[in-house]
């Protein structure tokens, strides 16, 4: 029922598994260099990496660690004709990082600094957990 034209080409999708903190900054520059094979400016590719790379770490240091189960984290960026979205889904503890910061707005500048960059570079910032699984949408 969905138009042909519905959603993102594949070859503009990029998509990746991470598992540790070595896996998140290898993605983070694989990413960047898709961003620039599909035509974006090295900034902009950088930017995407960046926050890919801060958010990903971010779960594998403080969430990976929350229980003894094993955990991953899916990275998909989508280069869509009117915008590009990073998902970013993982099976940690739940974890919405726009309410966090609402509630740590008034600490010191300096604390949770990678993540108040990440939610300062983008557009949007949607958080959802569904099925267990948190899922943040970066509008960039």
């Amino acid at each position: 029922m969905l138009e042909p034209e519905f959603g993102a080409a594949p070859d503009r999708c990029f998509e990746c598994l991470i598992q540790s903190a070595q896996e998140a900054v290898s993605a983070s520059q694989r990413l960047s260099e898709f961003c620039l094979e599909k035509g974006l400016d090295r900034r902009a590719s950088n930017l995407i990496g960046l926050c890919v790379e801060e958010m990903t770490i971010n779960i594998v240091t403080h969430g990976f660690n929350k229980d003894k189960r094993p955990h991953n984290i899916d990275v998909r960026l989508v280069l869509g004709e009117d915008g590009r979205v990073i998902r970013i889904r993982d099976s940690c503890v739940n974890f919405d990082p726009t309410k966090y910061l609402e509630l740590h707005q008034f600490d010191d500048p300096a604390a949770h600094i990678g993540l108040r960059m990440v939610m300062r570079m983008v557009k949007e910032a949607n958080y959802a957990n569904s099925l267990g699984l948190n899922n943040l949408s970066l509008v960039i």
